[in-house]
């Protein structure tokens, strides 16, 4: 059994707000499965479905967002479950625009009250979780605009969908599928063509921050830089924290950074977006970036060439069943 968790607050007047993504989004697969989320158990509300034949526990923790830890703690001690492999968390994400969706394997809270609750409650970062943007809006229990539902409808679906392919198919073919931004459609501004192979090309961005920063603050800055990556319609394919490391040489008054290595795949505009951000952010102490696709057709390039000189410069060979040809001397 997978537990999936959707986070938001119990009542009539926070049903539609950005906060409540998570709760909306359960509704939306319980819908789909003709399910009801009201059994009441570990201070949440539970309904059971299978998806592609899976058993799932939906639930809508009714703690209040800031105690949603309380509830999820108590639903995988119920059922025996791990949340480095049974848990599924879904909740609104401030760093992303409304729309958007991103999965993650782990991770820290960065700033979200739920998430930080389930953080501390569990002893662990180690859970899957799905993001939903909701930015620019910062009243994040303010009511949906009509405007608003009509893209919320969309990205449920989409959360849904993203459920059922981790279930089906693992976490990382569904990230590699869903972490990307949509584009846009006919009649509503210009389509870039990052599909075109003549357009694709793949970064990977080695950034160094102070030792002394904060994780919740790393992740900030990570979860920024993606935002960065998916707004200049890119995809990120790997964000790989290497850990604290000795530098090669003292840059200001450190001796220590912490290395982060992104690959994002993109045009040259994603790139001098992400090179801004980096540059004005101040725990960043130094950045390098590397085309990668144009370093592979060179090492190619050098192959083929070492490939051909050895045809060119192997000896004759020896007629079958005789000596080797003689080498006329003059």
């Amino acid at each position: 059994m997978k537990l999936i968790v959707g986070l938001g607050n119990p009542g009539i007047e926070y049903q539609f707000t950005p906060h409540n993504l998570g709760f909306l989004t359960i509704d939306r697969i319980a819908n789909d499965r003709n399910v009801e989320v009201r059994n009441r158990q570990c201070q949440a509300l539970t309904g059971r479905a299978r998806i592609e034949g899976q058993e799932v526990l939906l639930a809508k923790p009714e703690t209040f967002m800031n105690l949603s830890g309380m509830s999820v703690q108590g639903l995988l001690a119920e059922y025996e479950l791990r949340p480095e492999s049974d848990l599924i968390v879904i909740y609104d994400e401030l760093d992303l625009p409304l729309g958007t969706i991103r999965i993650r394997k782990r991770g820290s809270s960065a700033g979200h009250n739920g998430m930080k609750s389930i953080i501390g409650a569990l002893g662990t970062q180690e859970f899957l979780r799905i993001r939903l943007g909701i930015a620019p809006e910062k009243r994040i229990l303010k009511p949906f605009t009509k405007r608003q539902l009509k893209v919320v409808d969309e990205v449920l679906d989409t959360a849904a969908e993203a459920v059922k392919v981790i279930l089906t198919e693992g976490p990382d073919e569904a990230m590699n599928r869903f972490n990307r931004k949509k584009r846009r459609r006919a009649g509503h501004g210009p389509v870039k063509r990052f599909g075109d192979k003549r357009m694709n090309r793949t970064y990977e961005v080695m950034f160094i921050v102070r030792p002394d920063m904060a994780e919740e603050d790393l992740e900030k800055l990570i979860s920024t830089l993606e935002t960065a990556v998916t707004s200049s319609n890119g995809t990120v394919k790997n964000v790989e924290k290497m850990g604290k490391r000795r530098l090669a040489y003292v840059i200001g008054r450190f001796h220590d950074g912490m290395y982060i290595l992104l690959t994002v795949e993109g045009g040259g505009g994603l790139i001098h977006e992400l090179e801004r951000r980096l540059r004005v952010s101040e725990p960043v102490i130094k950045f390098l970036t590397v085309r990668i696709d144009e370093e592979q057709k060179r090492l190619d390039k050098i192959k083929q060439i070492r490939d051909a000189r050895k045809k060119v410069s192997a000896p004759a060979a020896a007629p079958e069943g005789g000596e080797p040809a003689a080498t006329a001397t003059v």
